[in-house]
């Protein structure tokens, strides 16, 4: 089953943690999109599958540390796709404005994973390592009771649902241009929203 936690208490948290929102985890997903967006780059990729594929991998990661039961509110997973979406994006466009060569490609390639490491590191020294033994219940909301039926439904329906509102959404801004893009996206996010609110 996929738990998010209960909300946190902060919208964004300077350091290590989960904030609702932004975290010091937030730098390491910039930073691992970074690293998929030169990785897409040196396979030949263009934007399009580039930019599609990272946002599948990204949702299918979140969902992992969600199956796992890696502890973090929805808003914060989701969070996580858009900061790893900004990293994809950071070196598209430097590629577009500059063409970066094979040699610079993995130049910054090695640079971005040993960051990524680094940061994976102090963050796994710092909390992810403690927070593996501590007890899930307490801080999971529970099938059993309705209050936590509704949260997981509730959660579950807001990232399935933006899930399936941004996947296509590279593609369709190739296809039909930026304007229908964001009407795509704003009728698919209204719609998730409202569904959720009507989730019991």
């Amino acid at each position: 089953m996929f738990r998010f936690e209960w909300p946190a208490e902060k919208a964004v948290l300077w350091g290590y943690g989960h904030g609702r929102y932004a975290d010091a985890w937030s730098i390491l997903h910039v930073f691992s999109g970074i690293t998929g967006g030169i990785l897409c780059l040196l396979l030949g990729f263009g934007f399009v599958v580039g930019a599609t594929l990272s946002i599948i991998i990204f949702f299918v990661y979140e969902l992992w540390e969600a199956y796992v039961e890696v502890v973090e509110d929805v808003e914060n997973s989701l969070s996580d796709v858009v900061f790893g979406m900004i990293g994809v994006f950071l070196v598209y466009g430097l590629n577009h404005f500059t063409q970066l060569s094979d040699y610079s490609l993995m130049t910054m390639l090695m640079v971005a994973l040993i960051i990524d490491l680094v940061l994976l590191h102090i963050g796994w020294k710092k909390y992810l390592g403690k927070r593996f033994h501590i007890d899930k219940n307490k801080i999971l909301p529970s099938w059993s009771d309705a209050k936590g039926r509704k949260k997981i439904r509730q959660d579950q329906t807001l990232f399935f649902g933006l899930m399936l509102a941004t996947v296509p959404l590279i593609a369709i801004w190739d296809a039909a241009g930026l304007s229908i893009a964001a009407a795509h996206l704003v009728v698919m996010i209204t719609g998730t929203f409202l569904l959720r609110s009507k989730v019991s």
